[in-house]
């Protein structure tokens, strides 16, 4: 084997390494999501039979966290759900951009943030 097919073969190696760890991290990244929505929801229905709603600004801010972390959940199933479709398309060499699927990402990466800053809200600054 000459030099030049061993840096060849070490380029493609590196490349498969790459693109292994980007869809791990994005797996790793829709994973934790769906955990923590799901403990959002788990959390904010606890605080609100717990303690009960003192406003309806704050039920308000209960109904919208959990449908922000709701939305998330269901963002993230149908992204794992389309993701599988997506590479067997990219396996056939059928490669092209999914914009549903970017933008499906996009919402829950978006919502479980705003799930996450209603909570916060929720606790830090009670409404009367």
């Amino acid at each position: 084997m000459t030099k030049d097919e061993q840096n060849e073969l070490k380029e493609i190696e590196f490349y498969s390494a790459n693109v292994n760890a980007w869809i791990n991290s994005s797996f790793e990244l829709d994973r934790n999501l769906l955990t923590l929505s799901a403990g959002g929801v788990a959390l904010l229905l606890t605080l609100l039979t717990t303690f009960g709603v003192s406003s309806s600004e704050a039920l308000v801010l209960y109904i919208v966290a959990m449908l922000s972390f709701l939305t998330c959940l269901i963002s993230v199933l149908i992204v794992f759900n389309k993701n599988k479709s997506h590479i067997e398309q990219v396996l056939q060499r059928n490669i092209a951009i999914d914009t549903t699927l970017v933008f499906i990402d996009k919402l829950a990466i978006y919502s479980f943030g705003i799930g996450v800053l209603l909570s916060t809200i929720i606790h830090c600054c009670p409404i009367n």
